[in-house]
């Protein structure tokens, strides 16, 4: 299957992309590829496929982006530990106060500043 569609910009600016990324097309294709792997709809393998690179030239392609496979944000750890608590109310948890929400910051990390 071949898709393909045309992106219509001003002369200017394509002058300067040109300047930037002589092949626009596969400077198109390599962005577009990327957004749809960090929506979940590429995986890591279809990304490799779609613009012809190995395993090791996808990792440093997506490197080069700024792009972790899997990555979790704050919130997905949070959702996560507020759904084990909900599913093991038994759980011993030393980070929270009896009958209370998770404080703020854990003994372990008094005094020091986090790491993210």
């Amino acid at each position: 299957m071949n898709i393909s569609f045309d992106v219509n910009l001003p002369p200017g600016i394509e002058e300067r992309l040109r300047a930037e990324a002589p092949d626009l097309s596969a400077a198109g294709r390599e962005a577009f590829a990327i957004h749809l792997f960090r929506r979940g709809i590429l995986t890591h393998h279809g990304l490799g496929q779609t613009l012809d690179l190995d395993r090791f030239e996808t990792d440093a392609l997506l490197k080069h982006h700024g792009v972790t496979e899997q990555s979790l944000r704050h919130e997905d750890v949070d959702a996560d530990v507020q759904s084990l608590y909900a599913f093991c109310p038994s759980i011993s948890d030393r980070t929270r106060p009896a009958g209370g929400s998770p404080r703020s910051e854990p003994p372990f990390l008094a005094g020091h500043s986090p790491m993210w």
